[in-house]
């Protein structure tokens, strides 16, 4: 459980400050109705966001805790970004935030998983879409192209891609870096 008064919410972030120590708590699924509420989704809507059944979400939502990926995929999904901060509201910074809704498929035997894999790059295509590059192993890689909010599509890359797609949107200087 969190507590209330370690959680806010902004247009797209909830920030959590676990330094307070407050008492009192409020259940996860609570959590995600009141973000629901707020951006005026509804439990079918959601379900369809992440790739669920509606009965799976509802059931989900009457629980008192659910793992940190669960908990993310579904504020992901409504539009907000989890951030941490300390009593002083110092950001704790995850230089590898994922961008890209959970999106999984198996290609010829090959199963691609956006929430095993190792984020490198994501880049705004055009207006509201994006590209999110990923390490899979050592030398495969995938993107994954997406709407915010909507459900993504991957697409298997070889390591030139990678490089070409590092090139096009990072500073020559950090694409060894990113792809070594």
């Amino acid at each position: 459980m969190i507590h209330k008064k370690d959680l806010t919410f902004s247009d797209s972030c909830v920030i959590i400050d676990k330094t307070n120590g407050s008492d009192d708590m409020e259940p996860v699924g609570e959590i995600i109705r009141r973000a629901m509420k707020q951006k005026g989704v509804t439990v079918n809507e959601l379900a369809r966001r992440v790739g669920k059944a509606q009965n799976t979400i509802s059931m989900a939502l009457k629980k008192s805790n659910m793992s940190y990926e669960t908990f993310a995929s579904y504020m992901e999904a409504l539009g907000y970004k989890i951030v941490y901060t300390d009593s002083e509201d110092e950001v704790l910074r995850d230089e590898k935030h994922r961008e890209a809704p959970p999106t999984k498929i198996v290609i010829d035997r090959v199963q691609y998983d956006s929430r095993t894999a190792e984020p490198i790059i994501c880049a705004e295509q055009t207006d509201g879409l994006y590209a999110e590059l990923y390490r899979k192993t050592s030398r495969e890689y995938f993107i994954v192209y997406f709407e915010k909010g909507r459900r993504g599509t991957i697409n298997p890359v070889s390591e030139d891609a990678a490089r070409s797609f590092l090139y096009k949107y990072k500073s020559s200087d950090d694409i060894d870096l990113l792809l070594d």
